[in-house]
C-alpha cells in the first residue's frame, strides 16, 4: 500500500470525501522533500492543470492539519509551511532568515531524550497535556551568508 493509499484510507475512515484537489495536494506533500507553503502548492497544482480557488486550498490544508495528517512549520507570522506528519521521522528544522530555506535535522538521541523528559516535566508542572513540540533554529544559509 502506497503512502497516498494509506492517507486516503485514513481520510475515508474519518468520513472525508477524496476530491481531485485533496488528492493532488496530498501527492504534492508526499513528493516534497521539505516543508512547503501554500503559494508553492498552488503553483504545483497549476502545473497539474488544476486551478482550485485559493480559499479551497487553504480550507483543504486546514482540514488536513485538524485531522493530524499534516503539521504547520512556523517560519514567521507571514510564512507558514506544511509537511506530512510522520510517526517514524520526527525531526526539527533550521531556517534561513533571509531566503526562508528550510533544512531538517535530527538531534542526537540523548538530546531528543532530554527534550522528551523536559516535555513531561513541563506538562506535569503546568497541568498541561503537551501533544507535540517544534524546535527550529534560525540563521543564514551558506548562500545568504556569502552575500
Amino acid at each position: 500500500m502506497t503512502k497516498l493509499d494509506k492517507l486516503i484510507k485514513i481520510l475515508k475512515s474519518k468520513g472525508k470525501r477524496i476530491t481531485e484537489n485533496k488528492e493532488a495536494i496530498l501527492r504534492i506533500l508526499i513528493s516534497s522533500n521539505k516543508p512547503i507553503g501554500i503559494p508553492e502548492i498552488l503553483n504545483q497544482l497549476s502545473y497539474k492543470n488544476l486551478s482550485p480557488n485559493k480559499t479551497t486550498v487553504y480550507r483543504e490544508i486546514y482540514s488536513l492539519e485538524k485531522l493530524n495528517i499534516i503539521k504547520k512549520v512556523f517560519i514567521d507570522q507571514e510564512n507558514k509551511l506544511y509537511e506530512l506528519i510522520s510517526e517514524d521521522n520526527h525531526h526539527h528544522h533550521i531556517v534561513c532568515n533571509k531566503c526562508n530555506k528550510v533544512a531538517e535535522f535530527e538531534p542526537p538521541t540523548e538530546i531528543e531524550n532530554e527534550i522528551k523528559k523536559f516535555q513531561k516535566t513541563l506538562s506535569k508542572k503546568n497541568n498541561f497535556q503537551i501533544e507535540d513540540h517544534s524546535f527550529e533554529f534560525f540563521g543564514l544559509c551558506n548562500n545568504c551568508n556569502k552575500k
